[in-house]
């Protein structure tokens, strides 16, 4: 098997001081009860790489390995006092949004006013069984307001297709719509391709 081509792709200055030396990180996320996903398994994820990891919840879920059996959202007034007690006395030298639900509007305000910080979005888009977490209002606060100000945005397939529009298209095509809609890098997460082997695609404008 040919040995794949690493991506020429430069870090952010900040993401290397990052690296070596430990920040205090953001995720904006749903929280996980079974601890495989969301706000836990970020917080893990900050901790394995030495930063210090704070958490803004979005929505409260009951989930296990079996599936998600309830989700209920956070007010838009208890997200906004958590941005505001962490801005006071923790700020993030880096953001990572997942599931934002009905708060997509309320965090896309607030992101608002720290645009200088790099955003990871991982756009959570369905449940692993039900309905979307986002209306189509919704969704398309999340093309126009969050999408163009992230630093990389990490869609699985079905989530490429839907922030899209391409009903069935290649990983090379969904990066290459994202980046039009102002998206400066994408990571295609390839887990939902169908066979044995899960390749991730990368693309940046430079790419």
């Amino acid at each position: 098997m040919p040995t794949p081509k690493k991506p020429s792709f430069t870090f952010p200055k900040t993401w290397k001081r990052m690296s070596a030396n430990p920040s205090t990180l953001w995720t904006i996320a749903g929280s996980d009860s079974g601890g495989g996903a969301g706000l836990q398994a970020d917080l893990q994820v900050f901790r394995a790489f030495g930063h210090h990891g704070c958490s803004i919840t979005t929505a409260i879920t009951a989930q296990n390995t079996l599936g998600v059996q309830q989700i209920e959202a956070v007010s838009p007034s208890l997200i906004q006092a958590q941005w505001q007690s962490l801005h006071h006395d923790l700020p993030p030298a880096c953001i990572k949004t997942g599931m934002l639900g009905d708060a997509v509007e309320t965090i896309a305000d607030l992101l608002d006013t720290r645009p200088a910080t790099p955003l990871i979005c991982d756009p959570v888009l369905c449940a692993t069984s039900g309905p979307p977490l986002l209306a189509p209002h919704q969704l398309e606060t999340l093309r126009q307001r969050i999408l163009p100000r992230t630093t990389l945005i990490t869609p699985n397939l079905p989530e490429a297709a839907q922030l899209t529009g391409l009903p069935s298209a290649t990983p090379s095509a969904y990066a290459d719509a994202l980046l039009q809609l102002g998206a400066p890098a994408v990571l295609i997460k390839g887990g939902h391709a169908p066979g044995n082997i899960c390749s991730d695609f990368y693309a940046d404008a430079h790419t």
